[in-house]
């Protein structure tokens, strides 16, 4: 099975922008290095894949052929508790690299969803509203199917010997940095997914927290030579109009 045929068997499709290819199932670990574990797994895949139930949030793909007009400009922030971290290729603390700790792109919020735009195409659109002065989004997997995730029997005893990811989500991936591998992406890649609440007081900046993971992660898929898996409660955004 080829990374987007294994791709399609987990979620379904395969968009530009949205999700790595080899990250359809958690990572496995192989001697320091990290390589695709395929989803013939079929109780992790089944786990790994499955869809945000958050209502009245979808998780639907949609079609990436939208025009996206930036009307914001988003700016994400790891959670302090990222500042060190335990590299699931060499399983030594490793400080979240800065480059990835903070992250900004420009934005489309139209009042019921949100587009990103980033190295790698147009992410989105994801769920995003405003209720009076709450806006909320989720960029799957949601904070609650991590939770749920992240408590499964099943899931605990696959991290012996793999490594988490957003996987299993409508969630972006980021590919930055200086270097360029053979597959032509640069070698560094962000991701994140989660569920964003913030109280509106300011209409034109929009901040608040991410209950979610962000995730860095360096080399040319599907092997990987850092692999950092950030899960927190109080990762920062704040959506700024243009």
């Amino acid at each position: 099975m080829n990374r987007f045929s294994a791709l399609r068997a987990c979620s379904g499709a395969t968009r530009p922008g949205r999700r790595r290819p080899w990250a359809c199932c958690p990572r496995q670990l192989d001697t320091g290095v990290l390589t695709r574990l395929g989803c013939v797994l079929v109780t992790l895949a089944s786990l790994a894949c499955s869809k945000a139930s958050d209502p009245p949030f979808s998780t639907t793909p949609t079609s990436p052929a939208v025009v996206v007009t930036p009307n914001y400009t988003l700016t994400l922030t790891a959670s302090p508790r990222c500042a060190m971290v335990t590299d699931w290729a060499s399983h030594q603390p490793l400080p979240f690299p800065d480059s990835a700790r903070v992250r900004r792109y420009d934005t489309q919020f139209t009042g019921s969803s949100l587009s990103v735009i980033s190295a790698n195409g147009t992410a989105g659109p994801f769920d995003a509203r405003t209720s009076g002065n709450t806006f909320t989004a989720v960029v799957p997997p949601s904070a609650d199917d991590l939770t749920r995730r992240d408590a499964s029997a099943v899931w605990v005893e696959a991290l012996r010997t793999q490594a988490p990811s957003c996987a299993g989500g409508d969630y972006w991936v980021d590919d930055f940095g200086d270097d360029v591998g053979p597959d032509g992406r640069h070698t560094e890649h962000f991701e994140m997914c989660g569920t964003w609440h913030a109280t509106i007081e300011d209409p034109p900046r929009i901040a608040g927290t991410i209950d979610g993971a962000f995730v860095y992660y360096k080399g040319t898929g599907p092997n990987f030579s850092t692999d950092l898996y950030c899960r927190a409660s109080d990762h920062q955004f704040s959506l700024t109009k243009r």
